[in-house]
């Protein structure tokens, strides 16, 4: 198994709290047979004043292609605060990328 820390979007990044979804493509030394992806942190800021925080849904996806050495990664991120306008937020999400191997390791 191989584990490869990665990060999507940065604290100068602006996300949408109605779905942003901020992405990134890994590429892998070699084959792989799957991957899952870990949430290992985040962090999130307003872009004004508005403290009003109800919930906030993180949600990650890895994608496997059929290359099988690149990954796609994904969030999406989800705001709600009753706030008829919709923020704007800046994310970073932190993720563990678990990459699965079967057979010998060549070299």
């Amino acid at each position: 198994m191989e584990i490869i820390q990665g990060k999507l979007g940065g604290s100068d990044v602006v996300f949408p709290s109605n779905g942003g979804e901020p992405k990134d493509v890994v590429t892998l030394s070699r084959p792989a047979d799957k991957v899952t992806v870990v949430l290992q942190g985040f962090n999130s800021s307003f872009t004004d004043d508005d403290r009003n925080f109800r919930r906030l849904k993180v949600e990650l996806y890895a994608t496997l292609r059929s290359d099988r050495v690149t990954v796609d990664v994904s969030a999406k991120i989800r705001l709600t605060d009753k706030s008829p306008s919709g923020d704007t937020i800046y994310f970073t999400v932190l993720y563990v990328l678990l990459v699965e191997r079967s057979g010998p390791i060549t070299r």
